[in-house]
């Protein structure tokens, strides 16, 4: 369940910007969760502009609430 529940940014590693983002640009997430020891877990992902990878991160979050 996740109602009353708010994912936090634990942390941030191995952060790369490659391309720029500009404004009017449709953005595409793509992540994959790596690991989980509720309520944390542990994931990477990217951030793609047509087709082209502009961020890329490994992080980590921790679901709250009641």
């Amino acid at each position: 369940m996740t109602d009353g529940k708010l994912p936090v940014y634990t942390g941030l590693t191995n952060v790369r910007f490659r391309n720029p983002v500009r404004p009017g640009d449709l953005i595409e997430t793509v992540c994959t969760i790596k690991r989980e020891k509720y309520p944390f877990y542990f994931a990477e992902g990217t951030i793609n502009v047509d087709g082209k990878v502009c961020v890329s991160a490994e992080f980590s979050f921790a679901i709250v609430g009641e």
